[in-house]
């Protein structure tokens, strides 16, 4: 059987993702997210897949609804995308909970995050970032959903990445009072800039190649460049996770 939202149904509970075909919510979705952000096809085409296995449910239980990395240069419109997508999605650049890593550079800091464990000074004071509460606040009935957006990630102190891979491995954690914080139904986006100073002065202007051939070459020694900054920056385990 096939229905409307691009995804055929096969006996016996398989289920087929037609990666060429959209819903009509679907190519909503992509209509107006790409008119406002431009110029970023391969994200935008990744990131519309991961909103097409959300819609069709096609997941690992216990496991977040999935996660990006944008990586590139400042001013690119990473954030943007992820603020325009949030407007489409739940009708405001603000409906997301956004988290300034730039904030969270001390160790200590992340507390704010879970909250401060018992015997700390203000452990019963100071509410978490990460409560039920803030994290269903955006949610509709038409995107039942969160999106959770880590900016500059590469500016956090470490410990909140491995805070992050017990996050994306299980969909859970238990805040600094022991509660259970249900992860489930969010989408986490990350950004950073990491390795945009050595990527952009190996990519100057190189003499008489062709302007689209130039451009495509710079393009793939950007990426080469930038994930190689990424994986020395970042634990294995977490670079691999994104």
């Amino acid at each position: 059987m096939q229905t409307s939202t691009g995804v055929q149904h096969e006996p016996k509970g398989w289920t087929i993702l037609r990666p060429t075909a959209r819903s009509s919510w679907l190519e909503h979705v992509a209509g107006r997210w790409t008119s406002s952000v431009v110029g970023q096809p391969q994200a935008t085409d990744s990131i519309l897949r991961l909103l097409q296995r959300i819609e069709a449910q096609a997941r690992q239980p216990r496991r977040t609804m999935g996660s990006a990395l944008l990586l590139g240069p400042p001013g690119c419109g990473k954030t943007h995308s992820v603020e325009a997508l949030a407007e489409v999605l739940q009708g405001s650049p603000g409906a997301l909970l956004k988290i300034n890593c730039a904030e969270y550079q001390q160790q200590h800091e992340i507390a704010r995050l879970v909250g401060a464990p018992p015997g700390y000074i203000g452990h019963a004071d100071t509410e978490p970032v990460f409560t039920r509460e803030n994290i269903e606040r955006y949610r509709t009935p038409e995107f039942p959903y969160t999106l959770i957006l880590f900016d500059e990630i590469e500016k956090a102190h470490h410990s909140l990445y491995s805070l992050l891979l017990g996050v994306l491995d299980r969909a859970e954690m238990n805040d600094g009072r022991n509660r259970r914080v249900d992860f489930s139904s969010c989408l986490f986006f990350f950004t950073s800039n990491i390795g945009s100073k050595e990527s952009l002065r190996a990519t100057s202007a190189s003499g008489f190649i062709p302007q689209m051939a130039e451009e495509e070459s710079k393009a793939r020694h950007y990426r080469s460049v930038s994930l190689r900054a990424l994986k020395k920056h970042f634990p294995p385990r977490v670079s691999a996770a994104h």
